[in-house]
């Protein structure tokens, strides 16, 4: 809470001085990752683990969440919780061969995360009303696993940094409503690519 009142602050006082926007809104989308049935097999022969993966749900809904402020009349500085969606995983082995070895398994997973982004994000118009961008920032992730196996399940729990960036588009359509598309990737331990659409609300009318 007081990080986010910070932030706000912050984006308050940054669009104050440059005479800029504040904005707030959401997206919703699909993520998928680099990882396939073949990759995720591969690994599993690699740790000598007797089993295979049957079922892998690659593409998953994902939503996110901003609050930005512009700098000035092409720089903004944006703060947003993205969670790139939920994985369906599942393992089969040979009779007990999946459980004896299941701590091993916690290395071999599709990834996706959730947390918060520090960005700055550069626009330029291109006709009235629609600009075009791209944004790079530091994504602070968590992660949380559950590996089930025959009368035994592991939970794993991750975190860390990586970037994150995206080029999108946006269309002004109200003086305080805008769309927004995107394609974003997301840098952990393999890239997580995410397409979405959004809304933003705009406190400075135009």
């Amino acid at each position: 809470m007081k990080k986010t009142l910070a932030l706000t602050l912050l984006l308050t006082a940054s669009a104050a001085h440059g005479n800029g926007d504040i904005y707030m809104g959401a997206s919703i989308g699909k993520a998928k990752g680099d990882e396939t049935l073949v990759s995720l097999n591969q690994r599993i022969v690699a740790a000598n683990i007797d089993g295979a993966v049957g079922v892998f749900d690659t593409v998953r809904d994902t939503y996110s969440l901003t609050v930005g402020g512009d700098v000035n009349d092409w720089l903004a500085l944006e703060m947003a919780y993205t969670d790139l969606g939920d994985v369906d995983v599942r393992f089969y082995g040979n009779g007990t061969s999946v459980n004896a070895l299941i701590n091993n398994l916690k290395g071999i997973k599709a990834l996706t995360a959730e947390g918060y982004s520090m960005r700055l994000r550069a626009s330029m118009p291109i006709i009235d009303g629609i600009d075009v961008y791209g944004r790079l920032g530091a994504f602070i992730w968590q992660a949380d696993y559950v590996i089930h196996g025959d009368g035994g399940r592991l939970e794993v729990d991750e975190s860390g940094s990586d970037w994150d960036w995206a080029i999108g588009s946006s269309y002004r359509f109200h003086p305080r409503w805008s769309a927004k598309f995107e394609w974003g990737q997301y840098e952990l331990d393999d890239a997580v690519g995410a397409v979405s659409l959004g809304l933003l609300y705009h406190f400075e009318s135009q």
